[in-house]
């Protein structure tokens, strides 16, 4: 499900695709940010890459109303604003922050988040497939929020009922066209 709901987000041959298949992949990217959002809420283990190439273990976890990204480590919480993200990059875009450790540290399981007034966090996942995914759910739930809020709300609400039921507003429909 997951490697059609990417090909519906970053357009991997979706473009002139059938009604069918574009259906398809709206189902796949719905079950995909189903799985996310409840995983985040109840919150993930990721690695933090700091400026001196070490990394920290911390938690990452959505807010209720899926607007920050908290990241939690002992003693301190460290909430980031969904709206502040300007963009979720990787090693394959061919764009490394200003700073950030070089060398072996920051590869392809590695996304790096760029926020407002330049500052970066790089998260470092178990492999490829994990970044790969992480990045395009919370790239899908940043376009959900800055498009609607009422879409994120229904994305959450979604995610914590069993139901397949569509969104009753269509941006996420909207989105997987992009």
């Amino acid at each position: 499900e997951f490697d059609q709901a990417r090909g519906a987000v970053f357009g991997d041959g979706a473009a002139g695709a059938s009604q069918a298949v574009a259906e398809m992949q709206e189902r796949c990217l719905q079950t995909s940010l189903k799985a996310f959002t409840r995983a985040m809420l109840r919150g993930v283990g990721v690695c933090v890459l700091l400026d001196d190439g070490r990394s920290r273990l911390a938690e990452a976890r959505m807010d209720s109303g899926l607007t920050h990204l908290v990241l939690h480590v002992p003693n301190a919480q460290h909430p980031i604003a969904l709206g502040s993200i300007e963009s979720v990059t990787c090693p394959e875009d061919g764009w490394l922050p200003a700073g950030a450790p070089s060398g072996g540290q920051f590869d392809e399981s590695c996304a790096t988040l760029v926020m407002e007034g330049g500052q970066f966090l790089t998260l470092v996942f178990d492999g490829l497939r994990a970044r790969e995914y992480f990045e395009m759910c919370l790239k899908v739930l940043i376009l959900a929020q800055e498009t609607s809020g009422a879409c994120t709300a229904c994305v959450a609400k979604r995610s914590l009922h069993s139901g397949d039921q569509p969104c009753s507003d269509m941006h996420i429909a909207a989105l997987c066209s992009h």
